[in-house]
Formats: structure tokens, sequence, C-alpha cells
């Protein structure tokens, strides 16, 4: 919710970097993509899209590649291809967007949009 709420990108960095450090350090699996995929998104706002994948104590964090193939759940995928245009428009790079948007897959589904929450 610190992403929500208004807070520095530097606190956000911070509270992701360590839960994604503890779920990586016990194993779990079950919530490593969505909070990867804010750690990776603050880290991409703050340096930029050439960051370098960080590593903590052995432990190396998940790249942007490594999250979009990470889960195959369908409401990951829909909250991934969003973070994958906020990239793309703010980083003026439109190469990457999916062939399959974000509008498509709206429309295809029939339901209304849910705000995100990551």
């Amino acid at each position: 919710l610190n992403f929500l709420s208004g807070q520095t990108l530097s606190a956000v960095r911070t509270k992701s970097r360590d839960f994604v450090r503890k779920l990586l350090h016990r194993k779990q699996k079950f919530l490593l993509p969505g909070a990867s995929l804010v750690h990776a998104q603050t880290i991409a706002l703050m340096e930029g899209l050439e960051a370098e994948v960080e590593v903590i104590k052995a432990l190396t964090f998940p790249s942007w590649d490594q999250i979009a193939n990470s889960s195959k759940h369908e409401d990951f995928n829909f909250i991934f291809s969003s973070h994958q245009y906020i990239r793309s428009f703010m980083f003026k790079q439109y190469h990457d967007l999916p062939q399959d948007g974000l509008l498509n897959h709206i429309t295809t589904k029939k339901s209304t949009i849910r705000p995100l929450f990551f």
C-alpha cells in the first residue's frame, strides 16, 4: 500500500526489498512475483531501466524478464501487463509492449477494470 499511499519511492524500495529478501530466504514462492514486480518497478523509476539486479547476502533478486515469466496466474499477468505499459510510456520504449495488450485482455474477458493494488 505504500506505493499507492504516496510514500517516497525510496521507502517503497526499502520495504519491498526487505519483503522480497524474506521470501527468497524462506523459499516462499507464492507472493514472490508480485513483490518482485513492485521492487523492480521502483528501481526502474528511481535508477532507470538499466539498473542492475540486486544481490543481497547471496540472494539474487529476480530480473524483469524472470518476473514476466514467473507466474501463469491470470490476475498477475494483468498486473504485470499494466506495469509494462507504465514502463513503456515513461521510458518511451514501445518495443516491449505485449502483442495481446491490456485493452485486448480487458475486452476478451468482458469484465470491469479493477484498481491495481501493486
